[in-house]
């Protein structure tokens, strides 16, 4: 009778023990609830398996509630969806949005362990003022891979505009930056996750991206086209897709596809030019720099606009994006001047502009805003290389 006694007090701990309510963080503009329930292995629990698929069996069931409901939910920066919402996710930190239209934005990290479920009870407060959410989007420049060379770009979209990028190689390099690009040497072959993680200096958010690859030992001079260019006079600075090429004259090794170069020299025009690079093929190119005559306007933005991804299902080596063909506005964030123009069909572009501060629209609608922030300085034309989110996954 007494070990009876026992063992029903020990199952009466067991049960009050995996129920865990705490307040997970309190603001003056929101406050946080978690639940932490711990689920029985052996338990035969219909309602969660049949939740579950082959995909996510060991993921970890979380629920979030809102106050108000029908809030937007984000989590690592994807939006889920409107609350209340069940999600599988992996054990470890996620860091959790819930925004609603006349209310202050909900921001918070929580910690998932194995053999529990969750459940977060959010209320907002009303009010306005709140930092601007914005995303980040890490791309691997595909046509730029030499060897052991990479370059990325990361693609920022809302937020303030003013950014400081930090970069983690994944092989123990790290760097920090106040530009989108950044060029990288790779030690040896291998597989490789590049983070970059993006703080926006005027409101303190910040917003991660990443992206995985293999760089194999391949002979990229079997696989690659040559450019050879030159000018007059020389020592001109070669810009082709946003990325340093150093100077003219040089030989230049580049993936097939389209590119879109800039030669730039102090006191000169700079030249924007337009090029192909076919497998094993060689381009010579020889360009003449014009004297910057007085008044002359020798600064802008130049680049290739893409969206996509276009299909759930990307091949290895192959891409998921398309060009953008169609109509972009660019506006001074003074509000003293706008422009409209046209991309091409292969979604290239050229715009001359005085130095200044400018807001890039992409005058099309995608499940998230496509547009960026420029900084146009004298005798410079600034690289834009940017991708528009069309949702699908």
């Amino acid at each position: 009778m007494l070990k009876k006694i026992y063992l029903f007090m020990f199952l009466f701990i067991l049960i009050i023990a995996s129920m865990v309510l705490i307040s997970a963080q309190t603001e003056k503009n929101f406050t946080v609830t978690q639940s932490e329930v711990a689920i029985n292995a052996n338990s035969n629990n219909q309602n969660s398996v049949g939740k579950l698929s082959a995909e996510n069996l060991n993921q970890i069931e979380v629920n979030f509630i809102s106050n108000p409901i029908d809030s937007d939910l984000y989590i690592d920066n994807v939006n889920q969806g409107k609350t209340p919402k069940t999600v599988f996710l992996d054990p470890g930190t996620h860091v959790v949005r819930i925004s609603k239209f006349g209310f202050f934005t909900a921001n918070f990290n929580i910690f998932l362990r194995s053999g529990f479920k969750y459940t977060y009870t959010v209320r907002m407060f009303p009010g306005t003022g709140n930092p601007i959410p914005f995303f980040t989007d890490l791309r691997i420049v595909s046509s730029f891979p030499q060897g052991l060379n990479m370059s990325f770009i990361t693609d920022v979209s809302g937020g303030s505009g003013e950014y400081r990028f930090f970069w983690n190689f994944g092989d123990g390099s790290t760097q920090t930056t106040d530009t989108n690009v950044v060029f990288h040497t790779y030690p040896a072959v291998g597989r490789y996750t590049a983070i970059v993680n993006v703080r926006d200096l005027d409101t303190g958010l910040s917003s991660t991206s990443f992206r995985s690859f293999t760089l194999k030992n391949n002979s990229f001079n079997n696989i690659n086209g040559t450019l050879k260019i030159s000018s007059s006079p020389t020592n001109a600075t070669i810009t082709i897709n946003g990325v340093n090429y150093g100077h003219t004259p040089n030989t230049i090794s580049l993936k097939p596809g389209s590119y879109v170069g800039v030669l730039s020299l102090p006191g000169y025009v700079s030249r924007v030019f337009i090029f192909e690079i076919r497998k094993g093929s060689i381009n010579n190119l020889k360009i003449n720099l014009k004297p910057l005559r007085t008044g002359l306007l020798n600064s802008g933005i130049v680049g290739v606009i893409m969206y996509g991804p276009v299909s759930p299902v990307c091949f290895e080596n192959s891409t998921c994006d398309k060009a953008y063909h169609g109509n972009v506005i660019v506006k001074s964030l003074d509000k003293t001047s706008t422009k409209t123009f046209f991309t091409n069909s292969d979604g290239m572009f050229k715009v001359s502009l005085k130095p200044g501060n400018y807001n890039l629209i992409v005058n099309r609608k995608f499940i998230r805003p496509c547009e960026q922030n420029i900084t146009v300085v004298q005798d410079t034309y600034t690289h834009i290389n940017l991708t528009c989110d069309t949702g699908i996954r």
